[in-house]
């Protein structure tokens, strides 16, 4: 039997305050790495996640978001749990043969290895986090990252002070990731397992039935894990492209600026997540009540992108100057591109969340690759050209692709099978 669920205001403010904790902590992360190191340390850093979050996010398959959504139950937990963790190793084997074939240095491959190592960790506790939304605790996931990110920020930061290693300091992400998904995660699931026994009743399922319902799940989640990897894809290409027609302090000083798309997006995505179990009931049950929903998270999301674009207007120079170092304050024109850049990806990101609440799963795949491809060409002809602005420009341009698209896509289904 499910717990009984918190009220969505209060599974939105817990899925609120840890995603705002988590990613403040990783924004300290990258403030750490910049003030410290400088932003070749930031571009070496962030071209290792470029590359392994493609690769990471297709193995994941959108797990997490078919289980919290799963309200037939579908599928078990357990079948959910085993195809994480062989996809999630086949990934990590992927990530270092690929490190070990590209033209990297030791350091760099060894930089991009960990970071692998580090981003399989966290796949388990996004698992778990699918188990623990399902049943409306986001308060649970909300401690969980709060405390993973606090904990991060805190280890890298005296790690990297005392031994100015970037190595070192990715070694402290595995370590206090584990520590969490082991301390943590591992030990409130198993409070959902004494209540619902047959989530890890794997063993009792005959083989040939296990290994149907693993296939059928990996058929069902392919177009999702697809879409995330080409969506990441769409992330990563301007940063590719900067790396290659400008170095890696451009790609530091881009990534670092770009962190405060944070501030448009977290709020949306954090929503979305709390009321995506609601938004795929509402779908089956009131139509009317699902685009209400939709609406609010769409008008939070647009509010929160103009506010951010007005921001970074009035004091973008100031604010690059007291975050970063005094070099980064020269890039102000670039921090109001950024925020236009997160305006956009908020939106798009509710009218994703609104897809696959409806079920929508293979309508992205192609979408996406259209985005991909506007983001690539239009990458090529403006980053060679205007570096940092081009990259910005170019997400931007695809951003807008995606949107429309997507927005297009969700109103058939609302003309077709919704009164009025």
């Amino acid at each position: 039997m499910l717990r009984v669920s918190k009220s969505l205001r209060k599974n939105f403010s817990w899925a609120l305050n840890g995603a705002i904790f988590y990613v403040l902590s990783q924004w300290a992360l990258l403030i750490i790495l910049a003030k410290l190191g400088g932003p070749t340390v930031v571009g070496r850093y962030t071209l290792g996640l470029a590359i392994t979050a493609p690769i990471i996010l297709l193995s994941n398959l959108q797990l997490r978001t078919l289980l919290a959504s799963d309200v037939q139950e579908i599928f078990p937990f357990s079948v959910y749990a085993i195809v994480r963790l062989l996809t999630s190793l086949g990934a990590l084997l992927l990530i270092c043969g690929l490190a070990a074939y590209l033209d990297f240095t030791i350091d760099q491959t060894l930089i991009i290895c960990l970071i692998g190592l580090a981003k399989v960790i966290e796949s388990g506790s996004d698992i778990a986090y699918g188990l623990m939304q399902k049943h409306e605790r986001m308060d649970l996931v909300g401690l969980s990252k709060g405390i993973r990110g606090v904990l991060t920020a805190g280890a890298v930061g005296g790690i990297f002070y005392g031994t100015n290693s970037l190595i070192a300091g990715v070694g402290g992400v595995i370590a206090v990731w584990f520590m969490v998904f082991v301390l943590f995660d591992c030990r409130h699931l198993q409070r959902f397992f004494e209540n619902s026994p047959n989530y890890m009743a794997w063993a009792d399922i005959p083989l040939a039935s296990l290994g149907s319902k693993m296939l059928s799940l990996c058929k069902l989640s392919l177009p999702l894990g697809i879409v995330s990897m080409v969506m990441s894809y769409n992330t990563a290409m301007p940063r590719y492209l900067l790396d290659i027609y400008h170095g890696e302090a451009a790609l530091g000083y881009f990534s670092a600026i770009a962190c405060f798309t944070v501030a448009c997006t977290i709020v949306p995505e954090a929503f979305g997540q709390a009321a995506l179990p609601r938004l795929a009931k509402y779908h089956v049950t009131s139509l009317e009540s699902y685009w209400q929903l939709m609406g609010k998270l769409m008008l939070v999301a647009f509010s929160l992108g103009i506010a951010g674009v007005v921001v970074s207007s009035l004091g973008g120079s100031e604010i690059l100057r007291i975050v970063y170092r005094e070099e980064f304050g020269r890039f102000s024109d670039i921090l109001v591109l950024i925020m236009i850049l997160g305006a956009a990806e908020s939106i798009c990101s509710v009218l994703g969340t609104g897809l696959t609440a409806a079920r929508r799963l293979a309508a992205q795949l192609p979408v996406l690759v259209g985005t991909l491809i506007v983001t690539t060409v239009s990458g090529w002809w403006l980053i060679p050209r205007h570096a940092m602005e081009g990259a910005v420009l170019a997400a931007i341009t695809g951003m807008v692709a995606w949107g429309a698209a997507y927005y297009w896509i969700l109103r058939i289904p609302r003309d077709v099978s919704s009164p009025g």
